[in-house]
């Protein structure tokens, strides 16, 4: 059950390593950070059908790494950066589906090029990467066909998804 607050499913206060979280719902993400320091670490998590974000990342001191994660049906961004990290982080073997905005967005107005992409999967999102400037992303894929068996009550991968494929 969605267990929502105004701000996001799961509030993020301090560095934290979260492996196979599924939050579903979320007032502004499923994830939303509010630590002020830290790195924030997330395997395989899902942000399912989120009201906002998948993640929301708003803290300049703020680390986050992204490993394996998916996110499927956020209203707007799939992870959003909306503060400039001065750490590293990265985005690695993600998978994104039926997220109007931007995937993975730098929202912050300046080029933000500490987050590392590499082999993400795209499907469906309005736009997959934004504010990266000449930080390029690397061996990313997109979609033909949506990916899962039976999306939002079946998150399996379907044998013909691209994500599969690779890994």
């Amino acid at each position: 059950p969605t267990t929502a607050t105004t701000t996001g499913t799961v509030s993020i206060a301090q560095a934290t390593t979260f492996v196979g979280v599924v939050s579903q719902g979320g007032g502004n993400a499923a994830f939303n950070d509010t630590a002020t320091t830290g790195v924030g670490t997330f395997y395989g998590c899902i942000a399912l059908s989120p009201t906002g974000h998948g993640w929301l990342m708003g803290n300049t001191s703020v680390s986050a790494n992204f490993f394996g994660c998916t996110v499927y049906g956020a209203t707007t961004d799939g992870i959003r950066w909306s503060a400039l990290t001065t750490g590293g982080c990265a985005v690695v073997g993600c998978l994104f589906s039926d997220c109007p905005g931007v995937a993975i967005n730098n929202a912050t107005g300046g080029n933000l090029a500490v987050v590392t992409r590499e082999c993400n999967a795209f499907f469906n999102c309005g736009t997959n990467e934004s504010g990266f400037g000449d930080s390029p992303a690397f061996f990313s894929q997109q979609e033909v066909a949506s990916p899962f068996v039976n999306a939002p009550t079946d998150l399996t991968l379907a044998a013909a998804a691209l994500a599969r494929q690779t890994g």
